[in-house]
């Protein structure tokens, strides 16, 4: 997976453009989610997508980070 990566450190805000990944846009596209940012409607790929995308990588940020994410599906099947 190639991505870049806009942080913006004073406001904590971070943003990854993917330009290469092991989920096409296509399958993506199929279960994405809709957030709300004030007048803006963003969508964004699942959490089952993207951990499939972070299981492609060899960063130790992203096992944490998958670690995190089956955490949070676990508790919103729980809701």
């Amino acid at each position: 997976m190639k991505a870049f990566n806009f942080f913006k450190e004073d406001e904590l805000k971070e943003v990854d453009i993917i330009i290469e990944s092991p989920v096409s846009f296509e399958e993506a596209q199929k279960d994405f989610v809709q957030i709300k940012a004030n007048d803006l409607t963003i969508p964004v790929i699942s959490i089952d997508k993207l951990i499939k995308m972070k299981r492609k990588t060899a960063r130790a940020i992203d096992k944490l980070d998958i670690e995190e994410l089956t955490k949070i599906k676990k508790l919103k099947k729980s809701l």
